[in-house]
C-alpha cells in the first residue's frame, strides 16, 4: 500500500518535470527563432544601406560628369562664335576662285622646278631613245646623289599632276614606275625649252 502511494506521488513530479523541460525548450526555440529573424532584418537593413550608399556615389559621380560635360559644351559654344566672328568678317571668296585655288595647275603657271621636271623627263626619252623612263631614273636627273627615298615625294607630286594634265601617262611593273610623255607633253617641254635657258635645265648624265 505504501508503494503504491508513493508510485501516485512520483507520476505527478516526474510528469511537472516534463512539462517544465517542454515549456523551456518551447521557449528556447521561441528566442532562437525571434533572434534569426532579427540577424535577417538586420542584414536586410546592411543591404538596403549599402545599395543606397551605391546609388548616392553614383549620383555623385553622375554629377561629376554632368557638370564636366556642361564645361565642354561652354568651351565648344565659345569656339564656335569666334569662328562665326571670323568668317563673318573674313572677305567672300567666290565659287569660281574657290575652285580656281582647289583645280590643278595650268601648264602656263608651272613653277620653274616643275618646268625642268618636264623638260628633263623630254631629255631622257629623247637621248635614252625609249618611250617610257623609270621613275628612278627622273628623280635621279633632278636630285643627282641624293637618297632617292627622301627626294622622290615632290618628283611623284608633279608626275600626277602632270597626268591629270594630259601631258603624261604613267603605268606600275612591280615595285617600279614608268612614265612617258604624250604628244602634248612633248610640244608642251619643248615650248617651255625655248623660253628658258638652256644653262638652267642642264641635264645630268643618265644613269646606265
Amino acid at each position: 500500500m505504501l508503494k503504491w502511494l508513493q508510485r501516485l506521488t512520483k507520476r505527478p513530479q516526474a510528469n511537472a518535470r516534463k512539462y517544465k523541460r517542454a515549456k523551456s525548450s518551447s521557449a528556447l526555440d521561441g528566442i532562437k527563432t525571434e533572434l534569426a529573424a532579427i540577424k535577417s532584418a538586420q542584414a536586410q537593413a546592411l543591404g538596403v544601406s549599402e545599395r543606397v550608399k551605391y546609388h548616392s556615389l553614383c549620383v555623385k559621380n553622375n554629377s561629376a560628369a554632368i557638370e564636366e560635360l556642361q564645361k565642354q559644351v561652354t568651351v565648344i559654344n565659345q569656339t564656335v562664335f569666334k569662328l562665326s566672328a571670323t568668317l563673318e568678317y573674313a572677305p567672300k571668296t567666290s565659287p569660281h576662285a574657290l575652285s580656281t585655288l582647289l583645280s590643278t595647275p595650268d601648264a602656263e603657271d608651272f613653277t620653274h622646278l616643275q618646268e625642268c621636271t618636264l623638260i628633263i623627263l623630254w631629255k631622257l626619252t629623247t637621248k635614252g631613245g625609249s618611250q617610257w623612263t623609270s621613275m628612278k631614273a627622273l628623280v635621279n636627273s633632278i636630285y643627282p646623289g641624293q637618297d632617292y627615298n627622301k627626294v622622290r615625294t615632290t618628283i611623284f607630286e608633279y608626275v600626277r599632276i602632270f597626268e591629270e594634265l594630259s601631258l603624261v601617262n604613267r603605268v606600275k611593273r612591280g615595285n617600279r614606275t614608268f612614265i612617258a610623255l604624250t604628244k602634248k607633253g612633248a610640244e608642251t617641254a619643248k615650248k617651255k625649252l625655248a623660253n628658258k635657258k638652256e644653262r638652267l635645265v642642264h641635264l645630268p648624265e643618265i644613269e646606265a
